[in-house]
């Protein structure tokens, strides 16, 4: 988190910049994601373990799924900066 932005940088891909204000839920995840439109997906393998909703889509993005060594803290620190909501 830099300020008031979440900045997801992954690999060689451009990286995603998010508003902690427009994150509406963070949760954990297990399942498998389906490549979609509105689904964002940054995990080269296994399933992703955090689901981010956005509030106000980024584009065609309403979804962003990720694979992290530590969820809960990262899922804890999210909340704590941005008043996002878990389930």
């Amino acid at each position: 988190m830099v300020g008031n932005e979440l900045v997801i940088r992954y690999g060689l891909y451009h990286p995603l910049v998010i508003p902690l204000r427009n994150i509406a839920k963070i949760q954990l995840h297990d399942e498998y994601v389906a490549r979609a439109q509105c689904v964002k997906r940054y995990n080269y393998a296994g399933n992703p373990n955090v689901k981010i909703e956005l509030a106000e889509p980024q584009g065609a993005v309403e979804y962003i799924f990720t694979g992290l060594d530590n969820p809960e803290q990262f899922i804890s620190a999210v909340i704590n900066c941005s008043g996002a909501n878990e389930y």
